[in-house]
């Protein structure tokens, strides 16, 4: 079962700002939805004192996201290409 997923303002920035980038951006969802743990390839432990969370790099975009604990629902932090510093600032 795929989890719940919910947007922080950064997040919702960045898909407000780039409407040609919504397939891409709903692909790399629903993938993360679906198997959010990390896996190494696609998925990767980003460290954010003193928080770890997950980092995803595919294509050209990238997404910061945390898993709740009992794996339930995602909150997406931030979206960026390929390129942008990855922030949540």
């Amino acid at each position: 079962m795929a989890a719940k997923i919910t947007f922080m303002r950064l997040a919702n920035q960045f898909i407000k700002d780039n409407p040609s980038l919504r397939v891409g951006i709903d692909s790399a969802l629903k993938e993360i939805s679906e198997l959010p743990h990390v896996d190494g390839k696609t998925k990767f432990y980003y460290s954010v004192p003193p928080a770890v969370i997950s980092l995803y790099k595919k294509d050209n975009l990238w997404v910061l996201y945390r898993l709740n604990e009992d794996c339930t629902e995602i909150s997406i932090w931030s979206i960026g290409k390929q390129g942008d510093k990855v922030t949540f600032r």
